[in-house]
């Protein structure tokens, strides 16, 4: 009636018409995005083996979404891209769950298909053991907070998670009680598929220049006026203090090197993205 909906919505409008008249179509998603706030449904039509994705729902159906070209500077990013099934996936983590341990509710879920590698490169990741817990999981940064990307088990005394899309920051972590604890230092799941590990530095320093909070849009800027603070990862976000920029960039000096860097903005705007330093440039993950 309101002709409106979320893309969950869509998804399911083209779906089941479609399917009625013999035409395979999946419904695919990832939880969140990678590199950027919120998430994603889309449908695949299955051909040849082969997926042509599509939002039946939309005026485009060859959404920017869907290709990961992103409305701005960002490039949308998925870690992980799940599709819905019929049937039981016999490598869901319901069937394989320690039944000691609890399942986060976004994985509790036994008809839900890793379909990741059809879509992005991928690599699997592995993780020394260090705690009990027979499952772990990797995070990715969603606008303020660490979100949940996927599981791994135990294999040879490590967390092996399978297919996990390159180009990303990731954190390791338990999750207990419903609560997500993060585990040593984020990393960077390259292009090339090595691991380049955030690991704050203090003896090497160095000055930091930000021009940006966020790299979608000239809104994002750094706005004379406003109070930004700056944090960087060390077992849990540090904050290197609150500033009222006076022109269009901040800078902060004996920062450590080789850190995971997030800059808010007290005064106003919620899009915000974690980023490293390197070469004198913000580089956004």
């Amino acid at each position: 009636k309101i002709q409106t909906g979320t893309c969950d919505f869509a998804c399911k409008m083209a779906t089941y018409p479609m399917r009625a008249m013999g035409i395979p179509v999946s419904f695919d998603y990832t939880l969140d995005w990678a590199n950027r706030n919120q998430r994603h449904n889309w449908n695949a039509v299955i051909f040849d083996g082969k997926q042509k994705t599509f939002n039946g729902g939309e005026s485009s159906v060859g959404s920017h979404k869907v290709q990961y070209i992103g409305v701005g500077r960002i490039k949308c990013k998925p870690a992980k891209v799940f599709r819905k099934t019929y049937s039981i996936q016999a490598n869901s983590l319901p069937l394989l769950a320690d039944k000691k341990e609890e399942i986060p509710g976004v994985f509790n879920n036994k008809r839900s298909k890793d379909v990741t590698s059809q879509y992005t490169p991928v690599s699997d990741v592995h993780i020394p053991k260090k705690h009990n817990n027979k499952t772990g999981y990797l995070c990715t940064f969603n606008n303020s907070n660490w979100v949940l990307s996927f599981w791994g088990k135990v294999e040879n005394n490590e967390y092996v998670f399978k297919d996990m899309g390159r180009g990303i920051a990731y954190l390791s972590a338990l999750y207990k009680k419903g609560n997500i604890i993060p585990q040593g230092d984020p990393f960077i799941l390259k292009n090339d598929g090595e691991i380049s590990v955030c690991k704050a530095d203090y003896e090497k320093k160095q000055t930091i220049k930000i021009l940006s909070k966020y790299p979608e849009d000239e809104s994002n800027n750094i706005s004379p006026g406003d109070i930004y603070e700056l944090y960087f990862w060390d077992e849990g976000w540090v904050s290197a203090g609150a500033k009222l920029a006076d022109t269009t960039y901040l800078t902060y000096e004996s920062m450590p090197s080789n850190a995971l860097f997030w800059i808010r903005n007290h005064s106003g705007g919620i899009q915000e993205r974690i980023f490293t330093y390197e070469e004198n440039k913000q580089i956004w993950w």
